[in-house]
């Protein structure tokens, strides 16, 4: 599922409703497989697992229909991400989701009804102490074994929740909304932690173990969730700081930025122009001599050709671009990340079935349009550039 994202982000910025079809078609003709799983698991809702296969179920099945690997057995990140792909087409491209709302609905009650349950039989209550959801036991991504309320999962249930409860009636029912908004009072904080004096994002509450150390579940903050990074101004440090005083152990992988890692995607949403820059170059110029096309991405961990490296390349360039929180406080971030020695022509979709197309010529912006001229006001221009 980390590998499919990369074919459904790039296209809802880009305004082909189209393209972003397929990607949610898939989870929404494996809903009642999804559903019985859940079933099986004892819980309400859908689930769908990490390695998904293309016929809806999962490599190396278990007779609850996980995934037997120890690093992947309650990695369900990746079904929340899909569920906010489908919402931010929806807002951006006016894109039907009728359709899709079960299995998007059906995420987040999985979370909810399945952690009820693991928590009561661990500790006789719902609940935790504090009269939170706990997210026990859970993978990050495939970064941490045995973690509690992983990062990019918290932040997943957080905007989603949040998101279905101002949905129109017609999509979410007035008591489904009702339902959505006491949940979004008992999902848990995000972790946070300090190293070196200075305030960071971790991976999640606590774990047991670590497997996979090129993920970087940390920056789902930052994107896609927008709770920290340019979108929000003043929230990217925190962001930032992660990034500076990630382990070392982890830092000699991540920075590399391989393949399906949206590592050129991050820097841009933190508005780190020189991280974002150099690694945008790197990505999008990546060639295989062996290859026969150019856009023959790789290899990278998986296969050749990659369209992860050319998918997570294309929305970085575009984060680069813009930026805007689908359901934030309805402002257009513009530049925020890119470097004021690129020309540029562009043309992008924004939240609120918004197009912006704008020219940046030595620095400054030489023209722009706003279509309907009334989200104009709500465009917000890096001051790096001059108009």
């Amino acid at each position: 599922a980390q590998n499919q994202r990369w074919l459904g982000w790039p296209t809802i910025l880009k305004g082909d409703a189209d393209l972003l079809e397929p990607s949610n078609a898939f989870y929404r003709m494996h809903t009642a497989s999804a559903a019985s799983r859940a079933k099986g698991m004892g819980a309400q809702g859908v689930v769908y697992p990490e390695p998904i296969q293309v016929w809806g179920l999962t490599w190396w099945a278990t007779p609850t229909g996980q995934c037997g690997a120890t690093h992947l057995k309650y990695a369900f990140a990746m079904m929340l991400e899909k569920a906010w792909v489908a919402l931010h087409g929806h807002t951006t491209l006016n894109k039907d989701i009728s359709a899709d709302m079960e299995w998007i609905k059906g995420t987040v009650r999985f979370f909810d009804s399945y952690y009820r349950n693991e928590t009561k039989r661990l500790t006789g209550n719902e609940l935790d102490s504090t009269g939170r959801l706990s997210i026990f036991p859970a993978n990050s991504i495939e970064l941490l074994v045995g973690a509690k309320n992983p990062i990019e999962v918290v932040a997943g249930l957080q905007r989603i929740t949040d998101a279905l409860t101002k949905l129109p009636v017609n999509l979410v029912s007035t008591d489904e909304k009702k339902y959505f908004s006491q949940l979004l009072q008992i999902l848990p904080e995000l972790p946070l932690g300090e190293k070196d004096g200075k305030a960071i994002l971790k991976p999640a509450f606590s774990w047991k173990k670590e497997y996979n150390i090129w993920e970087l579940p940390e920056l789902y903050v930052a994107w896609p969730y927008r709770i920290k990074g340019v979108s929000h101004p003043g929230t990217a440090q925190i962001a930032q700081n992660t990034w500076d005083l990630l382990p070392k152990h982890r830092a000699e992988k991540v920075t590399r930025d391989y393949s399906w890692m949206p590592v050129a995607v991050n820097m841009a949403a933190i508005g780190n122009t020189t991280e974002a820059t150099k690694r945008i170059q790197a990505k999008l110029g990546n060639f295989n001599p062996q290859a026969r096309f150019p856009a023959f991405f790789g290899p990278g961990h998986d296969w050749v050709p990659d369209h992860n490296w050319g998918g997570s390349g294309m929305v970085g360039l575009q984060e680069m671009l813009m930026a805007a929180d689908p359901y934030g406080d309805g402002k257009i971030y513009l530049l925020p990340a890119w470097s004021t020695k690129w020309n540029v022509d562009f043309k992008l979709h924004a939240p609120q079935q918004t197009v912006i197309e704008a020219s940046v010529k030595n620095g400054k912006v030489v023209s722009l349009k706003v279509t309907p001229e009334s989200r104009r006001k709500d465009v917000v221009l890096n001051p790096n550039f001059g108009m």
